[in-house]
């Protein structure tokens, strides 16, 4: 993974069926340290197809911002959704690079 060339330690969050596969932000909060400097989200995600909803992606950012973390977003997929529509968190700060597009050539 390009983060350990980089020297950094990614910390996987898993998704819930129990909280409807959406990121609770005490629970990102609680894993920010103040070695912590990106904060990366996938939606909508693979394999699972996982969109975070509106409310929760203006929450991240919120928190990103809160904790002066940089946000990566990857949308690969965001043409891709059907129950829940996508939301950028480049909605919320135009500071967000996202990555929309495809995943394969």
């Amino acid at each position: 993974m390009t983060s350990h060339l980089l020297h950094a330690v990614p910390v996987q969050y898993p998704l819930y069926p129990e909280h409807e596969f959406q990121p609770r932000i005490e629970d990102i909060e609680a894993l920010i340290t103040p070695r912590t400097k990106v904060l990366v989200l996938n939606s909508p995600s693979n394999p699972l197809g996982a969109v975070i909803c509106e409310e929760t992606t203006r929450e991240l950012v919120e928190l990103a911002v809160k904790h002066d973390l940089w946000i990566i977003s990857d949308e690969c997929y965001e043409a891709f959704t059907f129950d829940v529509p996508h939301t950028s968190p480049a909605r919320f700060d135009s500071a967000v690079p996202g990555r929309p597009g495809s995943s394969r050539p």
